[in-house]
């Protein structure tokens, strides 16, 4: 995102590309900054890097088996104090995991893109929202099995003939109600009449 902005601020400037992406000047700036002077970088940042080359020298020494606890425990027997969680977040961050008893792969992960597909719920019912080119998540459009497509409400309505009211998009449609979703303790399960 850096790049992005470097690339395009001598036309558009800084403040405005940020308020178009999901970045704040001030964050554009501090990574300028410690571009320009490596003292700016902060320590949490120079200790990760030299404990990712850990991380891997052990895990790869051990036949890429040791998960985050054997790793953690392996860095305390070489006499490193770091603390578990941040072993664990490391390996995540690199994608490393230990050996799955079961036959489970121990190769690094790559993110695919069922890894990115969000689920977004419609009354019991998901339609997938996928990232698009920009990186943007949209809602995907194309009907997918199971799921609703457009104009879902009232094909709904249409099938059962309806038995509760809804505003959607500014118009009033019915909307079919399941047994097992229905609500028995009132508004957001608070207890109470639903009246």
């Amino acid at each position: 995102m850096v790049a992005f902005i470097d690339d395009y601020r001598g036309v558009y400037g800084v403040e405005p590309i940020c308020r178009v992406l999901p970045i704040a000047p001030s964050t554009y700036f501090a990574h300028k900054a410690r571009q320009a002077d490596p003292r700016r970088i902060p320590e949490r940042l120079v200790r990760d890097a030299v404990l990712r080359e850990e991380i891997e020298r052990v895990w790869t020494e051990n036949r890429s088996v040791y998960g985050a606890r054997k790793a953690w425990l392996q860095r305390k027997r070489e006499g490193f104090e770091v603390a578990r969680c941040t072993i664990e977040r490391l390996m995540a961050q690199m994608g490393l995991r230990g050996a799955v008893r079961g036959g489970a792969s121990s190769a690094p992960r790559s993110p695919t893109r069922a890894h990115s597909v969000r689920r977004i719920s419609f009354r019991g019912t998901s339609r997938p929202i996928v990232p698009t080119a920009s990186g943007s998540p949209a809602l995907q459009d194309a009907e997918v099995p199971g799921t609703p497509g457009p104009g879902w409400p009232q094909r709904a309505a249409q099938r059962t003939g309806g038995c509760r009211g809804s505003a959607v998009g500014g118009r009033r449609t019915s909307l079919p109600v399941e047994p097992a979703a229905a609500n028995h303790r009132g508004r957001l399960g608070q207890g109470g009449s639903s009246d």
